[in-house]
């Protein structure tokens, strides 16, 4: 095992377009299964495959001179809609490379083809090292090494062998592919990355020579391609990637209350804690760091906090950011909020009559602004039907804190009598808490 890489298990990627993910937990198999028949699992081919504490997570595979390699060949163009060919996808792992590893060797292949000649016109691609100890991401035609046939991308920095990296290989429809190291950008394209698919191999080239030497893992597939700030989260999913600063917190928003305001944001992977500041002069752009700009600020680990002792009547603007040991993200949108004076509750009814045979009715009570603690609504009730004979009542209503309504259910009773039609008043007995 690695020092101090630990994790176990299977750490859980919950994206919509995610197609594959190897996670090689002592196993080849997909663990994403979307059809649920393991089509997608790889097979050991050449050898014995090892397994080894990863610091990615969990267990990654070993691959030498006799573990052969994985492949899996009806993960393919023709089961995605010739996605591969024609569309846009993401590519993500993790590789180490052993000090003893070849140079050109591969990790990623599409296609089985001969080691020599051009494959009769036909494009695939491998990701692989370019012999200088950079990461490439080769389309050829065949074993074809000049151009026109090859779109050589190569990354403008080297890779340094004993330590894990995370790799992103991003392609666009229109034909561009982006290699991101580290969540950092390395290569564009400057010639359309063919990327056709007719396997999915892993651990060796197309021609099943030049195999990986050291480890990979967390081998995932996505049917688009990420931005940038996508990256960036897909590589901060893991503990191992410690270079990166998170994103920007995105929809923060600003509920007043009296004498204070609620704000909320959503989560950031890979942060450690929030920073959130205000100012009661919206005209002046909040600036970290720059503390003229604002009036306080307050570090909290939760996605949402209350911020008391404003001064009703008075606009303020709220931003955020996110911090990680490896730095702060730049401050949010600003989001703008005037605490009330004072609270009102008022009621309203979600119909205007009640069926007797388990006919209901939504009663809501709406207070004017948010409050710290929960707001305890009792409710007074009148008119000439019985309640339990007539009608029943859930319960009084509770508004939470941090929230501006709360509900109770009127439910008709069948009480087997015939009677003209009967009124209930329900109104607003007492409030109290918040």
């Amino acid at each position: 095992a690695f020092a101090g890489c630990s994790t176990s298990g299977t750490l859980t990627d919950n994206d919509t377009d995610l197609l594959v993910h190897y996670d090689f937990n002592n196993n080849l198999n997909d663990v994403k299964n979307a059809y649920g028949d393991g089509r997608y699992n790889l097979t050991n081919t050449g050898g014995t495959i090892k397994y080894a504490q990863s610091c990615a997570y969990g267990q990654a595979v070993y691959f030498d001179t006799t573990s052969g390699y994985l492949e899996n060949t009806s993960f393919d163009d023709s089961s995605n809609s010739n996605l591969f060919t024609s569309g846009n996808f993401t590519i993500g792992l993790w590789f180490f490379a052993d000090a003893d590893m070849a140079e050109f060797s591969s990790m990623i292949a599409s296609k089985q083809v001969s080691g020599v000649g051009n494959d009769g016109g036909n494009w695939s691609f491998q990701l692989d090292t370019d012999g200088s100890d950079k990461i490439r991401w080769r389309s050829a035609q065949g074993a074809e090494v000049n151009d026109p046939y090859i779109t050589h991308t190569s990354t403008t920095s080297t890779y340094a062998k004993n330590q894990w990296y995370h790799a992103t290989f991003v392609k666009q429809d229109n034909g561009t592919g982006q290699i991101y190291i580290n969540g950092v950008l390395q290569a564009t394209s400057t010639g359309t990355q063919h990327t056709p698919m007719e396997r999915f191999r892993v651990g060796a080239n197309r021609a099943a020579g030049k195999g990986w030497k050291g480890y990979i893992d967390e081998v995932k597939v996505y049917g688009r391609a990420l931005t940038s700030i996508e990256v960036v989260d897909k590589c901060l999913a893991y503990s191992q990637c410690d270079n990166l600063t998170p994103n920007i917190p995105l929809n923060l928003t600003a509920t007043a209350g009296v004498s204070q305001v609620t704000v909320a944001w959503d989560n950031v992977t890979g942060a450690d804690n929030y920073t959130v500041y205000w100012t009661d002069t919206p005209s002046t752009a909040i600036d970290p760091a720059n503390a003229a700009t604002f009036d306080g600020t307050k570090t909290v680990s939760s996605l949402t906090t209350v911020i008391t002792g404003l001064t009703n009547g008075t606009s303020y603007d709220f931003a955020v950011k996110a911090t990680n040991s490896a730095g702060s993200s730049a401050v949010s949108n600003e989001a703008n909020a005037t605490p009330a004076a004072s609270a009102t509750v008022s009621l309203s009814k979600s119909g205007a009559s009640l069926a007797e045979n388990g006919g209901t009715v939504t009663l809501t009570a709406t207070l004017s602004a948010a409050a710290s603690t929960n707001t305890s609504v009792i409710l007074s009730l009148s008119g000439n039907a019985t309640i339990n004979s007539d009608y029943t009542l859930s319960d009084n209503i509770t508004i939470n804190a941090g929230a501006t309504t709360g509900t109770a259910t009127l439910t008709g009773v069948n009480d087997s009598t015939d009677d003209d039609n009967e009124t209930i008043i329900v109104d607003i007995l007492a409030v109290s808490g918040g």
